[in-house]
């Protein structure tokens, strides 16, 4: 393994923290904002579709080089998906059983 494949590899991580404070960050936004805006539901269908719109085509990108990097990028999506849960709010299971 070369050098450069390492760089490729710790990017390709670090794209998929990028892409998670994105789309993670983003609904935590779009959530605190929603109390705020005359129309939510507006609010929160526009945010979706971009945070789903970026994060897909972020992974689109990745998997152009190679899925190695595609799977690199999801693991730490979901890595970063569970640090925004234990920084910004409660966990799944506490929201369901108190």
């Amino acid at each position: 393994m070369t050098y450069l494949q390492i760089l490729f590899y710790v990017t390709a991580a670090g794209g998929g923290v990028v892409l998670g404070l994105i789309y993670f960050g983003g609904l935590w936004i779009t959530i605190n904002k929603v109390s705020d805006v005359r129309r939510p539901y507006l609010l929160l269908t526009a945010s979706f579709l971009l945070r789903t719109a970026l994060v897909l085509a972020g992974f689109y990108l990745l998997l152009l080089y190679n899925w190695i990097y595609l799977v690199l990028a999801m693991i730490t999506f979901i890595v970063t998906r569970h640090l925004v849960i234990r920084r910004k709010g409660k966990s799944p299971d506490q929201l369901i059983y108190g």
